[in-house]
């Protein structure tokens, strides 16, 4: 057993988080109705962080939305071909409301600064 390494556990049901022991528990109960309850004020939170989540090539979705008969977004299928690091958030960009982040990050980036 290394204490450096965390070790998550997932549990359906709130109630279990007591038996997670020493292992960090995520209940699936309270995340569904915590990202359900997020979607209210931050739309497209969900398919955020689906898309996080699992991974699937750009083609594959153009041929299913061709399928379906609908077109994806030019920016969702670049948004495909990134990743996502763990990083430090400067000292300036701390304190800011979400989409005010964003929109930071999005100037630095237009900028040539990221």
């Amino acid at each position: 057993e290394n204490p450096e390494i965390e070790v998550y556990v997932q549990l359906n049901r709130s109630a279990s988080l007591s038996l997670a022991g020493g292992m960090i528990g995520v209940s699936m109960t309270a995340l569904k109705c915590g990202l359900l309850a997020k979607s209210t004020v931050c739309p497209g939170i969900i398919p955020l962080i689906s898309n996080l989540l699992r991974s699937v090539d750009a083609r594959s979705v153009q041929r299913i939305a061709k399928k379906a008969g609908k077109a994806v977004p030019s920016e969702y299928l670049k948004g495909m071909n990134s990743e996502i690091y763990r990083c430090s958030l400067p000292e300036n960009l701390k304190g800011m409301k979400f989409g005010e982040l964003v929109q930071a990050v999005f100037q630095y980036r237009k900028k040539g600064m990221l």
